[in-house]
């Protein structure tokens, strides 16, 4: 399989929870924002990650930084200040259009990635933070125009005039105070996910493979099937709301190529509605307790189905996986692993009939997102 790291059902899993303070503020008007925040300190964290090395920089309007910088059992902690004419080159860029104009909502993680570098960029617009996530490099390629110069800037600052702090000293990975955390804008932020035990690696790595919204109970279920076969990885996923509306999306990925997905919207019938509500009900699937994901082996063929059920007082999450015949352990040994899925069989027929075997166009111009949202 490569090197090739599997982005198995959990998106933006990678970036730091502890990240969600600059997920926004919360306003009642948009003049009492700007005078609440006219003179707030700080204007861009900034956070790069990759195969051999993590560097992080919190910068603040005037031009005071924090960077830390790890290569190897290399650390550099340093603090300094940007002159005038370099302050003002990186406002430039911090302000071009091109950057202003990307959006979460516009970066389509990919199912496979073939290199580990991720980018976190938050900037910090007058009376809210721009937040984008960009988990490979691949996600990066067609914003380059907009984040080059920035990535330039942070690649040469550890060369730039500073003072050298201790790691005991100064290391807190570039993050704001703890009396400025910003509130969260509830309408605004993404959805939450559950920390997996996956971490990228060679392979589907072990642990949880599926990391699932923690939505308010505005969907009805959430199914998701990953399929890795001949260097290949398909999944389709299916999200169906209260009211019967659904969202379907298919993509596929071979290794080290560009994800094809196209993405699906329609309603299913009352009848149907009503039924898949009483399946949903039954004692077996409601009593399910099944989290099974993969061990950190190698796979050449492997399977991972998940399913959230909104509840009464939690998400129910299911996870399934089969691997028969084809886990190898890194010594070589054969290890075969094929969960039963009995108790959601009932489910997965009633969304081929009601959802998947119809013939829907695929909407023009969707980004996918996993299922993440109902129409």
């Amino acid at each position: 399989m490569a090197n090739a790291h599997l982005a198995m059902l959990v998106p933006g899993r990678s970036f730091p929870l502890i990240l969600l303070l600059f997920l926004g503020l919360r306003v009642s008007a948009q003049d009492d924002a700007a005078a609440q925040f006219a003179n707030y300190p700080f204007r861009l964290r900034l956070e790069h990650v990759s195969e051999n090395s993590s560097v992080c920089v919190l910068l603040r309007s005037d031009g005071q930084y924090h960077l830390e910088h790890t290569r190897g059992d290399e650390i550099l902690v340093a603090e300094g200040r940007l002159g005038e004419s370099d302050l003002a080159r990186l406002n430039l860029a911090l302000d071009s259009d091109q950057l202003q104009q990307i959006s979460q909502q516009k970066i389509v993680a990919p199912l496979m990635y073939s290199s580990y570098d991720q980018l976190q960029l938050n900037v910090f617009r007058k009376d809210h933070w721009q937040n984008l996530q960009f988990p490979d490099a691949t996600t990066q390629r067609a914003y380059q125009a907009a984040i080059r110069p920035i990535l330039t800037w942070l690649n040469e600052l550890p060369n730039a005039p500073h003072r050298q702090l201790s790691e005991d000293e100064g290391k807190n990975n570039c993050l704001t105070p703890e009396k400025l955390h910003l509130k969260i804008r509830i309408a605004e932020a993404p959805l939450s996910t559950k920390k997996t035990g996956a971490e990228p690696g060679a392979g589907i790595s072990g642990g949880r493979a599926d990391a699932q919204p923690e939505q308010p109970a505005s969907f009805l279920v959430r199914y998701a099937r990953d399929r890795f076969s001949n260097n290949t990885l398909q999944r389709t996923c299916v999200i169906v709301g209260t009211a019967g509306g659904y969202r379907m999306e298919r993509a596929s990925q071979q290794i080290s190529y560009k994800m094809r997905a196209s993405v699906f919207e329609g309603s299913v019938s009352a009848g149907e509605l009503e039924e898949l509500k009483q399946m949903l009900d039954e004692p077996r699937l409601k009593n399910e307790r099944h989290e099974n994901g993969l061990p950190e082996m190698t796979l050449r063929d492997a399977e991972v189905i998940s399913v959230s059920v909104p509840r009464e007082k939690h998400i129910q999450h299911l996870l399934f996986s089969d691997s028969s015949g084809s886990l190898f352990s890194r010594k070589g040994a054969a290890a075969n692993s094929t969960d039963d899925t009995s108790s959601i069989a009932p489910l997965e027929a009633w969304l081929q009939t009601a959802i998947e075997n119809k013939k829907v166009a695929p909407l023009k111009s969707a980004h996918p997102d996993n299922c993440a949202s109902t129409p």
